[in-house]
């Protein structure tokens, strides 16, 4: 039956698999931003993390021109509030979607560049480098 063997694959390999690329995830950033106020939505089962960075003195729109000028991507929250006005909700500019889909070394890499500008951006009350092309 080709259902089974999909379900088994998927239960076998698959889910377990992204759990412990998940659990790696959490791991390096609660170990990077440890003593910063980093919150992280309880995963789902998607191949991403939302990263609640509370009382962040920049926008998560900021800290993703900054990751992406140091080669690291993430997706701002507040582009996933559609139709709402968010220019009232602060929390909405303090999260971040993070894949975790990579390797573990590009995890690596890239937990330590959002831990680095993340933690610029508290210790320094918002001054962040954002590099211009």
């Amino acid at each position: 039956d080709g259902k089974g063997s999909l379900l088994q694959l998927s239960q076998k390999l698959i889910r377990p698999f992204y759990q412990a690329r998940a659990d790696f995830a959490i791991d390096l950033l609660q170990a990077e931003l440890a003593g910063y106020p980093l919150h992280i939505h309880q995963p789902e089962g998607a191949i991403f993390l939302w990263l609640w960075f509370e009382g962040l003195p920049i926008s998560t729109e900021v800290l993703y021109q900054a990751l992406k000028a140091a080669g690291t991507l993430v997706v701002p929250g507040v582009y996933y509030f559609p139709g709402i006005d968010t220019s009232n909700d602060q929390h909405a500019h303090e999260c971040l979607r993070m894949s975790y889909a990579q390797s573990e070394n590009a995890l690596r890499t890239g937990v330590s560049t959002i831990a680095r500008l993340v933690k610029n951006a508290y210790d320094l009350n918002g001054a962040i480098h954002v590099p211009t092309a």
